[in-house]
């Protein structure tokens, strides 16, 4: 049973596996790994880990390894992410954790490595990193509102515009910043964002400053 477990784990097409021997040379690797590197697994069969392809792009990464297996060897769980190449060249991130392997007795016999592909989880992270910058430094206010109304993002442009902290508008209901005979026309170019979310909607409402008076803003929203 034990063996159909690690027979499961290891021939898991999304995770990258590997069984290392605590001195770090390799014993096996699944064929999920392999793909990501020009060689066999006799090739790097007994080869220290840190020393096999998928690290040749780094002396920084290769150490980083060679300490990750000295602590796991210890006994330690650990928790890692690196950024590697494939051999053409082709940028990718993984994410996994070493693991000990120990006997009855408690003795660190292997390491396992397991690990997944976040390359593109990592990308969207950037993308939403580089919007995010952009927000920061956009001279437009940029709002983004539930579907009840209450803010959940507010740019900083807010406090050069209307005056305000961008923070003062987190979770609060935006329409009741916008002039009373206005809100009911903004009010229902909201509901119809709401029902067709396709469709981009621009109106011209007052709004109210930080000072108590009151500015014209053109609002172009989208769902």
């Amino acid at each position: 049973r034990i063996e159909r477990r690690y027979q499961a784990v290891f021939a898991d097409p999304n995770i990258l596996v590997g069984l290392i021997d605590t001195d770090g040379s390799v014993l096996d690797i699944n064929r999920t790994a392999m793909e990501y590197v020009d060689a066999t697994i006799a090739e790097i069969a007994g080869e220290p880990f840190w020393e096999t392809p998928w690290f040749d792009h780094s002396p920084a990464v290769r150490a980083d390894v060679k300490e990750w297996i000295d602590r796991a060897a210890n006994g330690e769980y650990v928790d890692f992410e690196a950024d590697l190449v494939r051999p053409d060249g082709e940028h990718y991130t993984i994410e996994g954790v070493f693991r000990p392997v120990t006997d009855d007795d408690g003795e660190v016999v292997s390491l396992l490595i397991s690990d997944r592909d976040i390359t593109e989880r990592k990308e969207r992270e950037r993308e939403l990193q580089r919007y995010e910058a952009y927000l920061e430094k956009s001279s437009d206010i940029v709002t983004v509102l539930d579907e009840s109304g209450r803010v959940k993002y507010q740019s900083p442009a807010v406090e050069r515009v209307l005056g305000y902290k961008h923070e003062e508008f987190f979770g609060r209901n935006g329409f009741d910043f916008i002039h009373p005979d206005d809100r009911a026309e903004v009010t229902a170019a909201f509901a119809d964002l709401i029902a067709n979310p396709e469709t981009t909607v621009t109106v011209e409402c007052r709004f109210r400053t930080a000072d108590d008076e009151w500015r014209w803003l053109e609002v172009r929203g989208t769902n």
